[in-house]
C-alpha cells in the first residue's frame, strides 16, 4: 500500500505542478490585459480584473495543494505513524474531485494502519 500511495501522490503532484505553471501563465496574461499592454482580439467572457483575481486565488490554492501533497508523500515510509497528512489529502481530493489525491489518501491511511501493527 505504501507504493500505491506514493505513486498516487506523485501523479497528483505532477498534475498539480502542471496546473500551477498554467495558472502562472494565466496570471501573467491577465496582468497584461489589466495593464492594457495587450488588447483582447475578441470579447472576453469576464473582465480582465476578474480573470486576474480568479487566477491568483487558484494559484494560492494549488501552492497549498502542492505543499500538502508533498508532506503526505514524505509521511509514507518515515517509520512514524502520522495519519494527518493522509486525511488532509483525502479531504482535499474529495472536495476538489482529484482522484489521485483521494486514492493516495486512502492508500496512505491503509499503509499507516499496517504500520501500527
Amino acid at each position: 500500500m505504501k507504493t500505491a500511495a506514493r505513486i498516487m501522490y506523485t501523479i497528483g503532484l505532477i498534475f498539480s505542478w502542471i496546473a500551477l505553471i498554467l495558472l502562472g501563465v494565466s496570471v501573467v496574461l491577465s496582468g497584461l490585459l489589466v495593464g492594457g499592454v495587450v488588447q483582447a482580439q475578441e470579447e472576453l467572457p469576464y473582465p480582465p480584473t476578474t480573470l486576474l483575481v480568479i487566477s491568483i486565488v487558484f494559484l494560492v490554492i494549488y501552492i497549498l495543494v502542492i505543499v500538502l501533497g508533498t508532506r503526505a508523500r514524505r509521511a509514507i515510509g518515515n517509520n512514524q505513524v502520522n495519519i494527518a497528512p493522509h486525511i488532509l489529502c483525502l479531504v482535499m481530493g474529495a472536495v476538489s474531485g482529484d482522484l489521485f489525491y483521494f486514492l493516495g489518501g486512502i492508500f496512505g491511511l491503509v499503509a499507516e494502519s499496517y504500520g501500527k501493527h
